[in-house]
């Protein structure tokens, strides 16, 4: 599929047959960041590319997992920095599957086993329109030691769901007790720190002061707060 395609044909009468399906990505690629590219036949070029960025959905022993939800006949994926997979058609994936994107480019993406976990940390967070999530930083802090679980600052790129939650977990073998969490927005803009249990977590950023969680919620520079519910 060519990444320059002309952006203003109309399809006239074409109707897809295709319904939507969400598959697991593992970025054994290790980039930066995966697009989902899609289009139905070889005549349809509606979407721009890259596409759209994808969100982090889960974190396992510090593999990286996407939620990608297909709803075009065909589609491919790309880090829009010259690296893609091979062209896929939907029909041929099977919904909440995870599958991993193979070695070398152009590869296939490859069915795969589904990750576990003995400890699990499910965050899910809602925020206030002026105060929006772009990305979910976690960390461990333990005996002097900190073990970083989101790959890096800003941390894991999140967006929300048909209902404006964020949601991401972690999930580990060895780490466990209580990691911390941070909500940004990718720059100088994000909550304080947040203790986060195993288990379910829920959380509401807000520009208001009352909070439950106490120590170490801090303001950020647009006037965010953090609250635990």
């Amino acid at each position: 599929m060519k990444k320059f395609l002309l952006l203003c044909l109309v399809l006239v009468g074409y109707v897809s047959t295709a319904s939507a399906v969400t598959i697991y990505v593992q970025n054994t690629r290790a980039w930066d960041a995966i697009y989902l590219y899609e289009w139905n036949g070889e005549s349809d070029v509606a979407v721009a590319w890259p596409g759209t960025q994808q969100c982090v959905r889960e974190i396992i022993d510090g593999n990286w997992y996407f939620k990608i939800t297909i709803s075009r006949e065909k589609f491919l994926l790309t880090n829009n920095s010259g690296t893609q997979t091979a062209d896929h058609e939907a029909d041929g994936f099977i919904e909440n599957a995870y599958y991993w994107i193979g070695e070398n480019n152009k590869d296939k993406l490859t069915k795969m086993d589904a990750p576990t976990a003995t400890h699990l940390y499910n965050i899910s967070a809602k925020a206030d329109a002026s105060c929006p999530i772009y990305n979910i930083y976690t960390f461990q802090s333990k005996e002097g030691v900190t073990t970083d679980l989101s790959g890096g600052w800003p941390g894991a790129y999140v967006i929300p769901n048909s209902d404006g939650e964020y949601n991401l977990t972690i999930g580990s073998n060895s780490v466990n007790g209580e990691i911390k969490v941070i909500f940004d927005q990718g720059d100088s803009k994000q909550t304080g720190d947040l203790w986060a249990v195993e288990g379910d977590n829920s959380y509401y950023i807000a520009s208001m002061t009352s909070n439950k969680n106490g120590e170490g919620v801090k303001t950020n520079s647009k006037g965010c707060h953090l609250r635990q519910l």
